[in-house]
Parts: structure tokens; C-alpha cells; sequence
């Protein structure tokens, strides 16, 4: 008898560890099935861009010379060159300048390396042989729009909030400065959107083949600005607001055509 309960227990013992067995190679039947899953497009993220020291760009813009028309200015080139990294508010953060003979001033922009946001501009116009400096400081990540820094507004220095994640839709809230002491609160849209080509109108000198992302910013129904992004690249592809418009033409030690 004795030697029967052995054998009944030791088979009881042996279907809980077979049972036991197979819900462990289920569980990890699971596992691999939800891993084997795409990831939604809605979570695909761009990356982000970032500027390397030595990095030199050029971009091209035309400014719209009457309101509600299509004509535009000559063609004016700001040249972007990133400088060293430093610290900006205990964060890694990188100088990039700016400048452009045709307007006769410079400038000097600090963005975040770790989301390329903009956190500061410094813009320096030479007049009747003095310098004039303006400043700007954004004190958190949001996206900046060329039309509401009234003394920036002729540079081309409109950015989204990265990363860029396509298709989405963010809602951002933005505090303005309108007057010494008076600030108000503006809800900004941004989408994103992953498209297989820019517009043929579009000529841009540096044309990617693929990873192209639209990007539009808005308030209200105000178009603030409209830009196509390729993920390794710290400029916009090809940007326009309502008062101009700006291509990524070529790096600085390159010839135009």
C-alpha cells in the first residue's frame, strides 16, 4: 500500500509540474506574440535633431512685400553655424549664430540638446554705428513662431516641439507676453504627419528621399507656420509663415548655383 500512495504521489507532484510547465510556455507564447506586434503609428517617433559644433547651414528666405499678395522680396541668406556647447540653466545646450549681410545683423541662439528646444535669442542690428541688442528668453518647451517675437520677426527661426511623433496632435499651451507685466495664455495646435514627398512647388537644395514629416503650428485658425522636417537634419527642409518663406539651401562652404 505504502508503495502504491508513493507512486499516486509522486504522479499528482508530476502533473503539477507538467501543468505548471505549460503555463510558463504559454506565458512566453504571449510575450513573443505582443513583441511581434507593429508599433502604432500614432507612437513612432522622428528622433531629434541636433546641432554639432562646426554644423553650418544656409537658409534661403523671401519675405511677402504687401500683405494678401504674392509678391515677394529677393532672395536674403541666413547663414547658421553652431559654436561650442555649454551649459544653459544647469542643462547641456549648444551656441548656434546666425547672421546675414543683407539686413546687417547677427544674432545668437541657444537650443537644449537633449529636445532641441530653442531657449534663447539674441538678436544684434547695427544702426547709425552703434549695435542695438534685443533678447528673448523661452522658459519652457513649447514651440516658437517668428510672428510673435515682435523684434525677431524677420528671422526664420519658427520650431515645432520635438520629438515629431506621426500622425499626432498636440495641444500646447503658450504663455505671451504682450505688454511689461501682462501675459496671457494662447493654445497652440501642432500636427505631424509622415509623407512619402514634399510638394513638387517646393525646391529645396537638400531634398531627402524618405522620413519626411509635415509639420503645421497653429492658433485659433492662424497659421503660425508650416515647415517639412527630415529627422537628422537641425533645420526645417522648407518653412513658410504668412509673411515669408525659407529653404534649406545648402551648407555654408558650398557654391550656389
Amino acid at each position: 500500500m505504502i508503495g502504491l500512495w508513493s507512486l499516486i504521489i509522486v504522479d499528482l507532484n508530476f502533473e503539477k509540474k507538467l501543468r505548471c510547465f505549460v503555463r510558463i510556455l504559454f506565458g512566453l507564447f504571449l510575450i513573443m506574440q505582443l513583441l511581434m506586434l507593429p508599433v502604432p503609428l500614432a507612437a513612432a517617433a522622428a528622433g531629434v535633431p541636433s546641432w554639432r559644433p562646426g554644423d553650418t547651414l544656409i537658409l534661403k528666405t523671401v519675405y511677402r512685400l504687401q500683405p494678401d499678395t504674392d509678391k515677394w522680396s529677393d532672395p536674403v541668406y541666413w547663414k547658421w553655424e553652431a559654436k561650442e556647447k555649454i551649459l544653459y540653466q544647469d542643462e547641456p545646450a549648444i551656441k548656434v549664430n546666425i547672421d546675414s549681410e543683407s539686413f546687417g545683423m547677427n544674432g545668437m541662439m541657444i537650443f537644449r540638446i537633449s529636445d532641441h528646444s530653442m531657449r534663447h535669442i539674441q538678436l544684434i542690428k547695427k544702426k547709425r554705428g552703434s549695435n542695438i541688442t534685443r533678447e528673448v528668453s523661452i522658459p519652457d518647451q513649447r514651440p516658437v513662431a517668428s510672428a510673435e517675437l515682435f523684434n525677431f520677426s524677420i528671422l526664420p527661426v519658427d520650431m515645432p516641439v520635438f520629438p515629431l511623433l506621426k500622425p499626432s496632435t498636440r495641444l500646447i499651451t503658450v504663455k505671451k507676453e504682450i505688454d511689461a507685466g501682462l501675459n496671457v495664455k494662447q493654445v497652440w495646435q501642432q500636427r505631424a504627419r509622415l509623407v512619402e514627398k514634399m510638394p513638387a512647388e517646393i525646391k529645396s537644395a537638400m531634398m531627402p528621399e524618405k522620413d519626411i514629416i509635415h509639420v503645421i503650428c497653429r492658433f485659433d485658425q492662424e497659421l503660425l507656420f508650416e515647415q517639412y522636417w527630415c529627422h537628422d537634419i537641425p533645420l526645417p527642409i522648407y518653412g513658410e509663415t504668412p509673411k515669408m518663406k525659407y529653404w534649406l539651401e545648402r551648407k555654408a562652404n558650398e557654391k550656389k548655383e
